[in-house]
């Protein structure tokens, strides 16, 4: 193993955070200062209706204190970032300085030995992963939730695992806050909104990793090819089917009719012999304040006493705050109503491993919708990375949309 270049702990902050004073403008790099994408409030108020807080904001490059690191993390030069709902709609308070993003890939500066040993991680290795403010030159992350990127990825293939793989391994294999059986050979699962990063990353742990009986899914019709390609045994096109209007029991007919049709023929696995448009997982990557509210259907589609609904996100404040009170107090089911959870992702290195080991056997693939040049909005001071928000909000993007070329890969 190599030598790691840190043999101590220098203290220091660990996520990056902006300073006051820095440049308006592009930024520039030096020994205490890095380059990073940073939220500010736009000059003049958008046009039409605002949905998303993000919409409010202009994502530009600035001068940030670069981090040091302290032990237990790593420093890596960040080479592709990605982006995520979360970051466009949770706007901090301007006094709550932060850097944009969550995933990232990049290289690894300086570890400790210590901890380069304790976690098989070592200076030059090209890692990915979760960490605060992650669209900027340099990160300090914590090694536990990074894992090494296999040679069939790209960067910014890799920059794309972090928050939307991370919370569908944890919707598929049970590693949410209310207790229930994972997702195997006999669980019928429905994704909605299977076309999104989220979704499509659900739908290839569903099929080719846990191996559902069934895996099922709500998108536009647009997207059926993608997301059969991507594990979908069945899709259920919202723009055919009102899925608000229709009664339950015409929903579930109709739905098996549909699992029929798309299923049974002979190149294709059958539909299985007990399915009445009933899952025993239904995994909601659309439902949100500003957009629709799939839960009350989704419920209605619940196998009778056996059936989960998982949501990532909320319509409702109510079912939000029963969601953060399930996580804080870690009473899930007293809290949560029966058999619904809300819930956020808990990565660990045994879940980022596997993942790790899952993209290397071709069992995963990050789809890439849209990759966004960090250089040339660092190069021109009239430039910004609005592109990247824009196209996330859009609910659009089949995939992920990923901010690259934000260092060297070597």
């Amino acid at each position: 193993m190599a030598q790691a270049r840190l043999r101590g702990t220098t203290p220091g902050p660990s996520p990056p955070s902006l300073d006051p004073s820095a440049s308006m403008a592009c930024g520039s790099s030096s020994a205490d200062t890095m380059r990073g994408a940073v939220l500010r409030a736009k000059a003049q108020k958008p046009e039409g209706k605002v949905l998303y807080p993000g919409q409010k904001y202009d994502l530009i490059v600035s001068s940030i204190p670069k981090p040091r690191c302290v032990a237990g993390k790593a420093l890596v030069r960040v080479v592709a970032a990605g982006v995520n709902p979360v970051d466009c709609k949770l706007i901090l308070p301007s006094w709550i300085q932060h850097a944009f993003g969550r995933d990232y890939c990049g290289v690894v500066e300086e570890i400790t030995e210590e901890t380069s040993a304790k976690r098989g991680i070592k200076v030059g290795d090209t890692v990915m992963g979760m960490s605060s403010g992650s669209c900027c030159e340099y990160i300090v992350a914590d090694t536990e939730t990074m894992t090494k990127v296999p040679d069939n990825m790209t960067p910014e293939q890799a920059a794309g695992m972090g928050v939307a793989y991370m919370t569908s391994y944890d919707a598929i294999f049970a590693g949410t806050t209310v207790g229930r059986p994972p997702v195997g050979e006999n669980t019928r699962v429905l994704i909605i909104g299977g076309s999104g990063g989220t979704g499509l990353a659900a739908l290839q742990l569903a099929r080719r990793c846990a191996c559902a009986r069934l895996v099922a899914t709500v998108c536009s019709g647009r997207n059926e090819q993608l997301v059969k390609q991507e594990g979908a045994d069945v899709v259920f096109d919202y723009t055919k089917i009102d899925f608000a209007a229709t009664p339950a029991e015409e929903l579930k007919r109709i739905m098996t009719e549909e699992a029929v049709k798309q299923m049974g023929t002979e190149e294709k696995r059958p539909a299985p012999d007990d399915f009445r448009g009933e899952f025993d997982l239904v995994y909601d990557c659309v439902s949100s304040m500003e957009d629709h509210d799939y839960r009350p259907v989704a419920n209605q589609l619940l196998a009778p006493g056996a059936g989960h609904y998982v949501a990532i996100n909320a319509a409702r404040p109510a079912f939000w705050m029963q969601g953060l009170l399930a996580r804080a107090t870690g009473l899930g089911s007293w809290v949560l109503p029966s058999r619904e959870d809300l819930f956020l992702p808990a990565p660990n290195r045994e879940k980022v491993d596997n993942m790790s080991k899952w993209f290397g056997e071709g069992k995963l693939r990050v789809n890439v919708d849209t990759v966004v040049d960090f250089q040339k909005a660092a190069s021109d001071a009239n430039a910004n990375l609005n592109e990247a928000i824009d196209r996330q909000l859009s609910r659009r993007a089949t995939g992920k949309v990923v901010i690259g070329n934000i260092g060297s890969p070597k």
